[in-house]
């Protein structure tokens, strides 16, 4: 009875176990380009070939894709910080600091390092600040949870210093993490 429910695409879970698929299978993709893209035109193309998908299943997949580009500092910043041991009660902005958080193509190289569900379970942390309902997903490292309530606390996101409004909240133009030099019109 169970396998013939699995089987059934209207089964509870399907839904958002089908979503999580293709959202591994559009990050690995977009990740596999050696050169930045350009993030919104190649989602374009991306979701566009997704044709049996709902509409609004493409524009959420785009939305998260698009978070996941959105919140990469973060990301970033988070999961050295968590590598690195994160002791409770230490100062993030010790990290800041040192000038550890990449920006431009060194973003998109170590962006492309780490793991998807790494990428998108800070992704989701930041997304659930703003309100958004997203499933769950397993953290990175038993620690995760302790660094995430670090830098909340740490920097509320109402009220951030300057530093971590950076890494915290980069405009979606952030998008575009090409070398202008290499990229032809």
């Amino acid at each position: 009875m169970t396998a013939g429910r699995d089987r059934n695409p209207r089964a509870p879970g399907s839904r958002d176990q089908a979503l999580q698929q293709h959202l591994v299978r559009l990050w690995t993709r977009l990740m596999a380009e050696r050169e930045p893209p350009a993030v919104d035109r190649w989602l374009g193309r991306a979701l566009s070939a997704l044709d049996g998908l709902p509409r609004a299943d493409r524009l959420l997949l785009g939305e998260l894709l698009t978070d996941g580009v959105r919140f990469a500092p973060l990301t970033l910043f988070c999961e050295a910080w968590r590598q690195e041991g994160h002791a409770e009660g230490s100062d993030p902005n010790h990290r800041l600091e040192k000038g550890t958080t990449p920006t431009g193509p060194e973003t998109w190289r170590r962006l492309r390092r780490l793991a998807v569900p790494v990428v998108f379970f800070w992704t989701f942390m930041r997304k659930r600040e703003e309100g958004a309902q997203l499933p769950p997903i397993a953290p990175p490292g038993p620690d995760a949870l302790e660094v995430w309530r670090a830098v909340k606390n740490w920097a509320p996101w109402s009220a951030r210093p300057p530093p971590m409004r950076r890494v915290a909240n980069r405009p979606p133009t952030l998008l575009s993490f090409s070398n202008t030099r290499t990229r032809t019109p």
